[in-house]
């Protein structure tokens, strides 16, 4: 909150290498969550990254641990872990500006719900004071790190909103007056800054005054967005007019705003069915809804990410979760599919029109531009306490626009990727259901009788799905339809040994989703992807990926790591070297690819290998096997 400092008592320890500190910063932001190494990369050097890149951040990293741990005899511990997978910045939450200033403001809300404004007002003093300028001011930000930077000027803003709330409840006009002009100024198309002048001009004896506010956002809105005021604002015009008793000294300020506007407007319902058999999960189910519970009393608005590999489920975890939820937010329930029938992104601004239209908007009324549909959409959504669900998410640069502003908000979203850039988001990783809830699926799929009568090939194909809970409905589905017992079903999956096709029925196909993932792989990802289902062996080493694709070793585990940013593979942790492994039904696929990129007879249905690639496998396995000959 200012230029970046880091002090061990009077010591200034900050670095001063310009991308050790962007390194720092983003660490920092994210503290206690690992950051792998992939995003990074990414923040110094975006899609510019240099061959040397994972090498060169490792010096980074190693200079930042020089500064950081010690071996305790200075009264420091070990501050910066390396993982398998990226790097963990773990120091206490009170060490931190940023963390201070959040319990600060929390404190502060509690308080003026408790109706105690004077306590209110004196959290919300010493939060401020720990602001000295911009936000990482010294700092050149990437992607990420200016994702959390937008991220923090809206929790500061909010925090303003709940400052001016103090002092109107304390009978401070004259002195919010001022404030609340030079606000307005400084954030022309801020409806809520606007209102809260107009209610405290209306309360100083400044009716006039007050009525001209409105006029001049209402021209700047019609002249810059071609919009009139929301029907929070307009309903606090309205107000003003009639001099309502709503808006007296003893009445809460949104008093003439929010709520009455979200009651004209209707409470958008749109969360999908609630899937009737989902199993398991209730561990993760009551971490993620404790999570949202506590949002509230945050400043920042709750983004919780559901992810996983193709078909774990995680379309079916976010709507039961949603569901579960849903009572808690009042004001109305949004869902948008971010993919198309066809799995090519829908771009963000389309996303932003259609859940304006279902918030009452006229098409009319709504801009072309991303940026003045992302500003029409927080003002829309400010005052009200809404649940969006965004299901199938490509990126975290999708995702960023679509997000309300206001803290009582709380946003679901699933995607396949990791989203590690979402700033402040909390990721829920779903893994393959366990043996005891995949047998709770597929007998509520076939039905109990025709489950036992078979237990132990119930059990097998129980293991084959792998616990991929998409590919047990679509064997479950298959068996019912057809009348099979659990036993010739998996006569006929193991039959010539176990393949992808064998385990689609319906419009249920595992091939189909995962293709549909991977249709924007770079070269060399799908090069170390065919690697997987090339090398005979549970778990392969970037070393052994290098061999098989003919990439340096660098770039193999680059391009390993963005696979498991993808959910495609995993790193196994605890090991003295990084191991890196893959589901099994992930592997059927991967040796698909490498079969396709080898030219043997493969199912033609599948798309073909781009020419190019199939040559670089080619030239990588012609090399390996002359050094075996050699």
């Amino acid at each position: 909150m200012g230029p970046l400092e880091v002090i061990d008592r009077t010591v200034d320890l900050t670095p001063t290498a310009p991308k050790v500190r962007q390194v720092l910063s983003l660490l920092l932001l994210r503290n206690n969550q690992p950051v792998h190494a992939n995003e990074l990369i990414d923040e110094l050097w975006g899609e510019r990254a240099p061959r040397s890149a994972l090498s060169t951040l490792q010096t980074y990293i190693y200079k930042l641990r020089k500064v950081l741990n010690s071996d305790g005899r200075d009264g420091r511990s070990e501050t910066l872990h390396t993982k398998p997978y990226g790097y963990v910045l773990s120091i206490p939450r009170e060490s931190l500006d940023l963390h201070v200033f959040e319990r600060l403001v929390a404190e502060a809300a509690t308080a003026l719900e408790a109706d105690n404004p004077e306590v209110a007002a004196e959290r919300l003093e010493r939060a401020f004071g720990l602001w000295r300028g911009r936000a990482l001011s010294d700092i050149v930000a990437g992607e990420s790190l200016s994702a959390h930077l937008t991220r923090l000027e809206e929790n500061r803003l909010r925090a303003v909103e709940l400052s001016c709330d103090t002092k109107l409840r304390l009978g401070r006009h004259n002195e919010l007056i001022s404030e609340l002009k030079t606000l307005t100024a400084e954030n022309p198309l801020h409806e809520s800054f606007h209102t809260r002048l107009m209610i405290t001009l209306y309360r100083a004896g400044r009716r006039t005054e007050a009525l001209e506010v409105y006029s001049r956002l209402r021209q700047v809105l019609c002249d810059d967005l071609g919009l009139d005021p929301s029907p929070m604002v307009g309903r606090t015009y309205q107000a003003l007019l009639s001099a309502d008793p709503s808006l007296d000294e003893d009445a809460p300020v949104a008093a003439a705003g929010a709520s009455a506007a979200i009651r004209a407007l209707g409470s958008p319902a749109q969360l999908p069915a609630d899937v009737g058999d989902f199993v398991g999960r209730e561990d993760l189910l009551e971490q993620a809804e404790q999570w949202l519970a506590d949002a509230p009393h945050q400043t920042a608005m709750p983004v919780l990410v559901v992810t996983g590999m193709a078909g774990i489920g995680k379309t079916a975890f976010a709507t039961r979760l949603a569901h579960r939820l849903a009572n808690a937010y009042p004001d109305g329930h949004l869902y948008h599919q971010l993919r198309g029938p066809d799995g090519t992104p829908i771009d963000s601004a389309t996303v932003l029109t259609k859940l304006l239209r279902t918030a009452g908007v006229p098409a009319s009324e709504l801009p072309d531009e991303l940026e003045d549909l992302q500003k029409i959409f927080r003002t829309w959504s400010s005052g009200r306490s809404m649940l969006l669900l965004l299901d199938d998410a490509v990126s975290a640069r999708q995702v960023a626009p679509l997000l309300p502003g206001y803290a009582r908000c709380a946003v679901i979203v699933t995607s396949t990727e990791r989203l590690h850039s979402l700033a402040g988001a909390c990721t829920v990783d779903l893994p393959p259901l366990d043996a005891r809830a995949g047998a709770q699926l597929l007998s509520s799929i076939i039905g109990e009788q025709r489950f036992t009568a078979h237990r132990e090939e119930s059990a097998a194909l129980i293991r084959l799905c792998a616990g991929v809970p998409a590919v047990l409905r679509s064997v479950g589905a298959s068996i019912t339809a057809r009348n099979w017992s659990t036993a010739a079903r998996l006569g006929q999956l193991t039959a010539g040994g176990l393949r992808l096709d064998h385990l689609s029925f319906g419009d249920e196909n595992l091939r189909r989703r995962i293709e549909t993932h991977c249709q924007d792989l770079s070269m060399e990802q799908w090069l170390v992807l065919a690697a997987f289902g090339r090398l005979d062996s549970a778990t392969v080493t970037p070393a052994e990926v290098a061999a098989c694709t003919g990439m340096d070793v660098e770039d193999a585990e680059l391009s390993m790591l963005s696979l498991v940013d993808r959910n495609l593979a995993t790193v196994i942790s605890g090991c003295a070297r990084p191991l890196y492994a893959m589901h099994e039904l992930l592997r059927l696929y991967a040796g698909e690819v490498a079969d396709r990129l080898l030219e043997t007879p493969v199912d033609n249905r599948r798309p073909p290998a781009k020419p190019q690639l199939a040559a670089r496998w080619q030239d990588a396995r012609m090399g390996q096997r002359a050094q075996l000959t050699a």
